[in-house]
């Protein structure tokens, strides 16, 4: 039990801070994360609403959700 949490805590911890790391480099250098490339026509394309955004995370949250219920119950 205190392994599997031994291990949950570090990878949460690595998770969330590349996610900040990812949406700070995005928000303060734009040009470091652009696909080199890529058409301009992106940034005329009109923004996600919240309730797009939560059907297309909600696959990804469900499946680590899945693996992890599955590795912990066994």
């Amino acid at each position: 039990m205190y392994l599997f949490t031994a291990g949950i805590v570090p990878g949460l911890l690595l998770t969330f801070s590349y996610a900040a790391l990812i949406v700070l480099m995005a928000t303060f250098f734009p040009d470091k994360v652009r696909i080199p490339g890529a058409s301009d026509m992106a940034e005329d394309a009109p923004l996600m609403g919240w309730g797009e955004m939560a059907m297309k995370t909600l696959p990804t949250i469900v499946l680590s959700d899945s693996v992890l219920n599955g590795t912990y119950t066994g």
